[in-house]
């Protein structure tokens, strides 16, 4: 549902009121109810964004997040957080908003530390909401780069980009990064050039996707994507790889083919608010752009669209995409109308007739003296809008004489004074604060339909144009948009409309321009504005002077508490004291019984354990010192034995080399008699043949000469053409190297060329940056200068009320630190008694692991002793003659054996390293 911005109003504050009036909390369930279904509709949305008491609102919500007595976030509200937060400015974070957005950061970095899947419904929403609150808002990004678990947030979004395939997922958490450490140099680790291009082909995909639907939450999805790369693109080295993207101009491309009135409103909105973001990040895409755009008059009528939220989005877009380029907004003429007279614009004059005929709609509605003025009503959003756009296209000459007659000076009269009655009708403060835009944007379009440049502006059109000016009404709206502080953009806007008009009505007028009346407007302006900040000052001091009050008597009730828990907690400390002191006493008696006993037992058995051990150890000794004496020994006949098995795989190598060759002078000699007689067969044939030949030689050496005389002559010619050849061939070798040295250098010069444009471009964009800084940093520290200011004289009046109370919280906060000295000595001699049980109590654990290794050590050699009997046994059957046998066998049969190899005893793997007794 659409609701209408006095509807919005109605639902919030009542939203507000049973929120903060205790007499209407039964309502507070319906309230909810009815905000969770307007906030459905973006255009509710975008009017409560829009109203006074959008933090109020705002703060009651996120106050609702919390469940009593749990610090867990109750996610229907947090959708609601969502769909209220979603494209709005907030500023810095209220303290309910802060207390949302740590639990927000808390739960995503907790969910994706305990959690290997993501495709939960909560966790989606959780980097939604925080995506959203973080996008055009410096405050929130300020204060949650401030919090602690900003660090653990950026690893676990880092990490989790390689963890997960989901799209949506994929665009919040680099939407989050982006915001949080772009500017940082771990975000350009994460964002290097293949991510980035990873980035674009992820927003392309969900962009242009056919499979979702056209709902609410796809057009919030796909409008999270486009800001994503509006947010990436303000690294000037990412905007270079955007710029340089094929598939980004596909994608510019497709969204222009959706500029269409009839085009689906989901799949239109998503195309305007691409395309704008693409018109103010990038003037050569702009210009790309404006090559390949649809005709004027199909692309404008959807400035016209029913819906006022794509209406607003389409000119919103149109006023980015033209702005002040002469040469575009005239190439898109040439390209809409290219068979008509310069003087014609018939495709145009349609869509030119419905915009004036809205902003002549929008006029008669507000300069009626019954209708209810409002100045942030759709229509009057649209007719600023409107007003703006055709003073883009009116700089074309077409454009401004087929214009002209759709509008008149009383429109401007009549605007002019019904504004201006507004005006006087607010407070000082809220007057400072109001700019006339719609008089102002419809009085500079009708100065550039009437003076403008390329056409000759009568006299007596200057004459009216100067009584119009004279007009107190129309001569105080000039001064309000000269004087406003709001947007610069609407200052220029007069500038330059009065620069025209002095500048063609000097030459004409015999008389001088008379701009006495602007003056007075001027200075009753400017007079108006220094009561209002001389007014808000005081305002803010007897604030300042009522709070300072309260934090002293807050401060006083806080002393007298501190001085209250302070005598019961010195009663407890000394109860608590003595109680410990006792217990500690019959605890260390105990103990000292205890170890005493125990170390009389450890001793005993210490002592029988080390002489258990030195007799082991001496058996051990006189058994390794005989195993080593028959090791040596097997070591001796092995060696014989590897010695003869030698020499006898020598001898049956020979013999088989020896047959081998025996069989190859057998093949060789057969072969050799099939050759012979081959050749005999050979010689008879060549025998006859030549016989043949000597008869036709006879015949044949008449020709032979004169053969022989025509080749010498060829001869002499092919070496005259060998000889031209060789020269052609050195020229054109050198020619070749010129030609390449040649191509070389105009290489080497359209690089340098292409490397000095590039390095221009860089040095053109950072200068413009560093403008905009400049401007920026020198209009803040201006507006520190005049807070601290005001600040200083509020504190002068109340640093002389403080001081006496400061001197007795001095006093007692000294009584205070006492007595935390004397309780901190308590507690460090309590902890010094826990330590030194502590330390007893290791020692006796230390005994009882030595015991339980001593165990270990006998029990192991209780099992070495077993295994070294068993060889002993084994090395007594060897020295018997076992291995002797073995050898003489082996020596005997050598020929007849299958393999080389001997025998390998058993034991052979147990004696390959001698035995060690380190343990």
């Amino acid at each position: 549902m659409d609701m209408s911005r006095n509807e919005a109003l109605q639902v919030a504050e009542a939203f507000v009121q049973a929120f903060t009036d205790v007499s209407k909390q039964n309502m507070r369930a319906n309230a909810l109810s009815d905000l969770k279904a307007a906030c459905r509709s973006l255009q509710f949305v975008a009017h409560i964004q829009a109203l006074p008491i959008f933090t109020s609102v705002l703060d009651a919500v996120c106050a609702c997040c919390f469940d009593a007595g749990s610090s867990e976030l109750n996610e229907d509200i947090v959708n609601l957080v969502y769909d209220m937060v979603h494209g709005a400015t907030i500023g810095y974070p209220t303290p309910l908003l802060g207390k949302v957005l740590s639990a927000l950061v808390h739960t995503i970095s907790r969910d994706i530390v305990e959690n290997s899947s993501f495709d939960g419904a909560s966790f989606l929403l959780h980097l939604e909401t925080l995506a959203a609150c973080l996008h055009n808002n410096v405050g929130v990004r300020l204060y949650v780069s401030e919090l602690p678990d900003r660090k653990e947030l950026v690893r676990t979004l880092a990490l989790m980009l390689n963890r997960t395939d989901d799209a949506h997922v994929l665009v919040y958490s680099m939407s989050i990064l982006a915001r949080l450490v772009l500017h940082e140099p771990v975000g350009r680790k994460l964002f290097q050039p293949k991510n980035v291009e990873h980035a674009i082909s992820l927003v392309a995909s969900v962009v242009t996707s056919v499979e979702m639907d056209h709902s609410r939450d796809t057009l919030l999805v796909q409008l999270a994507c486009i800001d994503l790369i509006a947010d990436l693109v303000s690294q000037p080295w990412i905007l270079t790889i955007v710029e340089g993207s094929e598939e980004f101009r596909g994608l510019i491309t497709d969204m222009m083919a959706r500029i269409d009135l009839n085009e689906n409103v989901v799949r239109l909105q998503v195309a305007l608010h691409f395309l704008y973001v693409v018109a103010t990040i990038s003037h050569p895409m702009r210009k790309e752009m404006g090559k390949s755009f649809p005709p004027l008059s199909k692309a404008l009528q959807v400035v016209l669209h029913p819906m006022p939220l794509v209406a607003k989005c389409a000119t919103k877009f149109f006023i980015s995409f033209l702005s002040d380029d002469r040469a575009l907004v005239e190439g898109l003429i040439n390209s809409t109308c290219p068979t008509v007279d310069e003087k014609l614009i018939a495709p145009l004059q349609p869509v030119l007739i419905a915009l004036f005929k809205t902003l002549h709609t929008a006029i008669t509605l507000f300069v009626r003296q019954d209708a209810q003025f409002d100045a942030c009503m759709d229509d009057y959003t649209q007719a600023v809008g409107i007003c703006q756009l055709l003073i883009h296209l009116s700089v074309d000459a077409r454009v401004a004489s087929l214009s002209l007659p759709l509008v008149n000076l009383s429109q401007m009269v009549g605007l002019a004074q019904r504004e201006s009655q507004y005006l006087n009708s607010l407070s000082t403060e809220q007057a400072t604060q109001y700019i006339p835009r719609f008089s102002l944007a419809f009085m500079t379009l009708v100065g550039t339909l009437m003076l403008h440049d390329d056409e000759a502006v009568e006299e007596d059109q200057l004459r009216e144009f100067n009584q119009v000016l004279q007009q107190p009404d129309v001569a105080e709206i000039l001064s309000r948009g000269l004087s406003q502080c709001e947007d610069k953009q609407w200052t220029l806007d007069v500038m330059i409309f009065l620069r025209r008009f002095l500048s063609q009505a000097t030459p004409v007028f015999h008389e001088r321009v008379s701009l006495f009346t602007l003056a007075d407007a001027l200075f009753s302006t400017n007079h108006a504005k220094v009561v209002a900040i001389w007014r808000s000052r005081l305002s803010q001091s007897e604030t300042a002077l009522h709070m300072a009050h309260k934090q002293i008597e807050h401060l006083k009730a806080e002393i007298e508490l501190v001085k209250a828990n302070a005598d019961d907690e010195r009663l407890q400390c000394h109860t608590e004291h003595a109680r410990l002191q006792k217990e500690l006493d019959l605890q260390r008696s105990a103990h000292e019984h205890v170890v005493e006993a125990l170390t009389a037992k450890f001793e005993s058995q210490m002592t029988h354990m080390k002489a258990k051990c030195d007799e082991v150890m001496g058996q051990l000794r006189e058994k390794s010192q005989a195993f080593e004496k028959k090791q040596r020994q097997l070591q001796e006949s092995r060696v014989q034995r590897c010695t003869l098995e030698e020499e006898s795989n020598g001898l049956k190598r020979k013999l088989i080399v020896l047959e081998m060759r025996i069989d190859e002078v057998a093949q060789a000699q057969a072969s050799t008699r099939g050759q012979v007689d081959h050749l005999q067969r050979e010689k008879q044939r060549v025998q006859a043949e030549l016989e043949a030949l000597s008869e036709a030689y006879a015949s044949q050496s008449g020709d032979l000469l004169v053969a022989q005389e025509t080749c010498q002559k060829l001869k002499v010619t092919v070496s005259l053409q060998e000889e031209n050849h060789e020269t052609l061939y050195k020229q054109l070798v050198m020619l070749s190297k010129a030609h390449q040295m040649q191509s070389e250098e105009f290489n080497r010069t359209t690089e340098e060329r292409d490397q000095l444009v590039r390095e221009i471009r860089e040095a053109r964009a950072t200068v413009d940056n560093l403008n905009a800084q400049t401007d920026e940093q020198a209009m803040r520290i201006q507006t520190h200068k005049e807070h601290l200011a005001d600040l200083e004289k509020g504190l002068a009046q109340t640093e002389h009320m403080l001081h006496d109370e400061k001197a007795r919280c001095r006093g007692l906060q000294s009584e205070l630190e006492t007595l935390r000295h004397h309780h901190v000595k308590i507690q460090n001699e309590m902890l010094a008694k826990d330590g030194r049980m502590l330390d007893l109590q290791r020692l006796y654990e230390a005994n009882e692991k030595n015991l339980s290794q001593r165990d270990e050590d006998i029990r192991r050699l209780r099992t070495e002793l077993k295994k070294y009997a068993k060889i002993q046994a084994m090395i007594h059957q060897l020295s018997d003659g076992a291995a002797v046998s073995t050898l003489s066998q082996t020596v005997a049969g050598g020929e007849s054996q299958a393999s080389p190899r001997g025998f390998v005893p058993e034991t052979q793997s147990l004696f390959r390293q001698p035995f060690s007794l380190d343990k």
